[in-house]
């Protein structure tokens, strides 16, 4: 996913284990050494320290497992060469291990060579959730990312232009929309359904527009356009009124030139083949101008000039083929909040906000895990989707992808949203939502990792990096209510939100752990192994690469 703005810019591994497996493989990224370079001292080995504590631990110091609860240990290089591991834990009474790798530098890092091992340590014997092969990952088209590029660098009064006349239902008229058929086309919509939603600055007319031919009962009915109202806009459970609670109203006062003026109806505008499920309109919140700027020019030429979000017909209609992209409830949600970051850290402030694409998407997510009602919606997004995928298809990209750039070591677009929304779960659970709203507005530094590392810092944390490694540790399917302080993705309620708990047992069926080591690991991304059924004392010497971690899990 992209986020949006209003600006525009000119264009030698020892291992000694007591138990049974087979290893697969023990290549890994160190080159040989020619005869003649004479070979480096050494470095001192380093000890792993406990990290965790209170009811639930298992780690009774660092060499020792007190044979039940969930024990963590940890090892954080923070210099610049690779240092050796030792680990060296008792009372294990065959108990399986769990090894994480976790890259905290914004440099890929060459791994060392680590032996796997055939099977995965968990059991198939826990009941798994009903969950699905996504059709596909939730995005954006590409003219969000055109958007970004192209912001206006000065702040002036807002350019004049009248309001347009409010709608009434049965009116027609033509929108803008991205298809994966026709490109950026203009098509007929008729407005089938208005209602009243309430946000913190008061009421706001919702419309919902239909496509011309996608009405009916075989296809976008009435049933499912009173459901889509009532569920975002006017219902007891109102996800307008909530998301808005959190991030703020997704369009107001500015003084923004060429942008749309404050007041606006939100506009829900339903389309069929549409390039994505859902999008926000950023672009529309631009009026059609000329600015002598022929590609700005261009890109205005079909903005709608309106507060719009769109979402695909087809996901009304045959939903089976777009579960991967949730209910729409969950759509809204997600892009309610793309649109109120837009509003209050682009066009409000004199100087530009914006998030950078990887935690406005962050933050979109932890708004669906948010809203989400057991009872009401069918799907809990993380837990039933995102979570899943990662988990699920980790090993072949999931882990090993760069959870800012979506890269992975080829280069290569990788699945990110499932670790970018585990995450801000993980952090939703563990410092709650007054750290969610002090997120969505904190301007502490230009640099978003810097961004949210201040706000786990004021909410009592030890900062982005430490909450990366200890989230990493969900890898290892922790329950959700027996795990440390610190750990785990429990149920949490703060106010009128409930965050519903994930618990790691119910994945041991669909876990895949990497079988094969890799080259690289790169920046803020993970590689977990096992070492299965130890059946007293794990020994053996890790090399971790600069920069990185190295959590052990033991449950």
């Amino acid at each position: 996913m992209l986020s949006f703005s209003l600006r525009m810019h000119t264009l030698p591994l020892r291992l000694a284990l007591l138990g049974p497996a087979l290893v697969l493989s023990a290549c890994g990224g160190d080159g040989a050494v020619t005869p003649d370079t004479p070979e480096p001292p050494p470095p001192a080995v380093a000890q792993l320290a406990v990290d965790c504590s209170g009811p639930h631990c298992g780690a009774v110091d660092a060499h020792r497992y007190l044979g039940s609860g969930v024990g963590i240990w940890q090892y954080t290089n923070t210099t610049g060469e690779r240092r050796e591991v030792e680990i060296d834990i008792s009372g294990l009474a065959g108990k399986d291990v769990q090894l994480i790798m976790t890259n905290h530098g914004d440099a890929p890092q060459k791994m060392p060579g680590i032996e796997l091992f055939e099977r995965s340590p968990y059991p198939a014997d826990a009941p798994a959730a009903a969950r699905r092969a996504p059709a596909f990952s939730l995005a954006v088209p590409f003219a969000a990312e055109q958007a970004t590029e192209k912001r206006a660098t000065e702040k002036q009064a807002t350019a004049s232009r009248a309001v347009a006349p409010a709608s009434v239902v049965g009116a027609t008229r033509p929108w803008w929309v991205d298809t994966w058929t026709e490109g950026r086309v203009e098509r007929p919509f008729t407005l089938y359904r208005q209602g009243q939603a309430q946000g913190p600055d008061g009421p706001r007319r919702v419309n919902i527009w239909l496509e011309d031919d996608q009405y009916g009962d075989a296809l976008v009915s009435d049933a499912m356009l009173d459901a889509l109202l009532q569920r975002v806009a006017t219902g007891p459970h109102a996800v307008y009124a909530r998301a808005t609670d959190l991030a703020g109203e997704p369009w107001g006062p500015h003084e923004t030139a060429g942008a749309i003026p404050p007041a606006q109806d939100l506009n829900i505008v339903l389309g069929k083949e549409l390039a994505y499920v859902s999008y926000p309109g950023g672009r529309d919140l631009r009026i059609r101008q000329q600015t002598g700027n022929p590609d700005f020019d261009e890109y205005v030429r079909t903005s709608n000039e309106a507060l719009a979000v769109y979402l695909t017909t087809e996901r009304f209609y045959q939903p089976d083929d777009y579960y991967a992209s949730g209910e729409p409830a969950a759509a809204m949600a997600l892009m309610l909040t793309q649109m109120a970051n837009i509003y209050h850290r682009s066009a409000l402030p004199a100087n530009d906000q914006s998030f950078e694409p990887w935690l406005d998407m962050m933050t979109a997510l932890m708004m669906q895990d948010i809203l989400y009602l057991p009872g009401i919606d069918a799907y809990q997004p993380v837990g039933d989707i995102y979570r899943w995928y990662w988990l699920s298809g980790g090993a072949a990209d999931g882990f090993n992808c760069d959870l800012k750039t979506a890269r992975d070591a080829n280069g290569n677009s990788c699945y990110v949203l499932g670790v970018q929304a585990s995450l801000g779960a993980y952090l939703l659970r563990q410092y709650g939502i007054g750290f969610y709203r002090q997120l969505l507005r904190n301007t502490s530094s230009s640099d978003s990792w810097a961004i949210l590392d201040d706000a786990i810092r004021q909410a009592g944390g030890e900062g982005a990096d430490a909450a990366l490694r200890r989230f990493a540790t969900n890898i290892a399917l922790l329950p959700a209510a027996a795990s440390p302080k610190g750990y785990g993705l429990p149920e949490r309620t703060d106010g009128a939100y409930t965050l519903a708990a994930i618990d790691g047992a119910t994945y041991a069926s669909e876990l895949a752990l990497p079988t094969d080591t890799i080259m690289t690991l790169m920046p803020r991304a993970f590689f977990p192994f096992a070492r299965p059924a130890v059946r007293d004392t794990y020994r053996e010497n890790i090399a971790v690469p600069p920069h990185a971690s190295l959590s052990v899990v033991v449950r």
